[in-house]
Formats: C-alpha cells, structure tokens, sequence
C-alpha cells in the first residue's frame, strides 16, 4: 500500500496576522518553527525510519522550510504546480482590511469561486495541482520500474534485502505543500463516503479539508477504474484508471 502524507507548511508571520498569503514567498517565523518542532516531539508526523528518503514539497520557502525542519538530512525535491493560489488584489490583506470592498464580500459570499481581477481562477489551481500529482505519482511508479531492473542484475544482499521490503512492505511518502494544494487535491481526488467531511459531519465542499498550520491529512492511494469515458459523440466509450485519495486519518 502506498501512503501520502500530506503536510501544511508552519506558521509565518503573515498566517499570525491572518492575512491571504497565497503567490507571496514568506518565510517561517520563530513561532512558526517552535510550533512545529512542538508538534514533531509530540510523534504527530511520520517517522524518519517509516518514509522515504526524499521530501516532495511545493517551491516555495515556506514550505521548504517545514521539510527541513521535520526531516533534517532528507533531501527535498520542489515539484512545480503545488505552490498555493494566487490571491490577486486580496494578497497579504486580511478580513478587517478587507471587509467593507464590495468585491470581497462577494468572493466570500461565492466560496471563492468568483474571480477577482488578478486571482487565479479556483479551478485553474485545481487542475493544476492534480496534474502536478499525477506527474509525481508517475515518477514514483516508474523510479519503482528503475529499482526493479537494478535488482535483477544486483548482485548484492543489501540491495536485494532492501528492494524485497519495499515490495512487500507499505510506501510512505511526505508531501509538504499549502493549505489550499491540500484542499484542492482532496476536492478533486478524494474519495467519496470514506473521508473527513464524512467523519466531521460536513458537507463535502472545498474547505472541509483545510487544515491548521504544521497539520495535515494521511491517505492512501487507489486506482479507480470505474470512471467512464465518453467519445465526441456522447457515447460511452470504455473505462479510464484514475488516482483516488483515500483520507486514513489526520495528522495533527
């Protein structure tokens, strides 16, 4: 079984002050950094020892620095499409600076489904972060194509040893990303009637899946081959596979 754990970056000082920090590049904040080597002496996250020796995380500092201090020593590789949403004219203002703008209060009123002049669209950021997962998850697979031809011509115990518990054992791989990659994959890959809207009693909507700064969600991957297909003509075409997230529990 194949885990993914998703991680929302710690605290900057931006979240403190509660403003939309979406395409700005802050950094963490002391308390940011205090909260999350709190949250990790408590045992919330993965182990060192259960996941895979690579962190995949958004570019953007923030999160960067999350990974770093969660895994010291774990090598971070950006992946492209998971940075957080671009706010527009909203960007690094909170409520009480915003409030009284007409324009706002109807952003609100939408869920966040209008567009402002110079916001992403919601479902271009969407789209865009699960393009960027399957593009990860597809590297995953075929890294684990390349270790299975390494280890036919391997010669070496320890090898061989180590490719046998990765076959048959559980993968767990650490995503540090946003708030709103998290929401934005749960939305669009999560899978319905085993999730935490379900659990939480809420209706299964966009931010039912935010999550608190340092905190996350655990799923596991399934492929879901039950999605029709459809030609130009409307007329049922076959099946396609497609990834599914199935939450398994939160962290945090």
């Amino acid at each position: 079984m194949i885990y993914i754990h998703l991680i929302r970056h710690g605290k900057t000082s931006g979240n403190i002050k509660r403003q939309y920090i979406g395409s700005s590049d802050e950094s963490l904040c002391p308390e940011g950094i205090e909260e999350l080597k709190q949250k990790k002496a408590r045992g919330i996250y993965p182990t060192s020892e259960e996941i895979e020796p690579v962190i995949y995380s958004s570019p953007m500092r923030r999160c960067i620095e999350t990974a770093k201090v969660l895994y010291p020593g774990f090598h971070i590789e950006s992946i492209d499409g998971f940075q957080e949403t671009d706010f527009g004219p909203f960007e690094r203002k909170n409520y009480e600076q915003l409030c009284e703008l007409p324009e706002y209060r109807e952003w609100i009123d939408s869920q966040g489904e209008m567009i402002c002049v110079g916001m992403e669209k919601r479902s271009s950021f969407q789209k865009r972060c699960v393009e960027a997962f399957d593009a990860l998850i597809r590297k995953i697979d075929m890294d684990s194509m390349d270790m299975d031809s390494k280890a036919a011509s391997c010669k070496t115990v320890d090898f061989m040893e180590d490719k046998q518990k990765r076959a048959f054992g559980d993968r767990h791989f650490v995503l540090v990303v946003h708030g709103g990659t998290i929401m934005a994959l749960m939305k669009e890959l999560g899978m319905e009637g085993s999730d935490i809207c379900k659990s939480e009693g809420q209706s299964r909507d966009f931010y039912c899946y935010q999550r608190e700064n340092g905190c996350g969600i655990t799923c596991s991957l399934v492929i879901d081959s039950s999605i029709d297909l459809h030609n130009s003509l409307g007329k049922y075409a076959g099946k396609k596979a497609k990834i599914r997230l199935k939450w398994e529990g939160n962290i945090g």
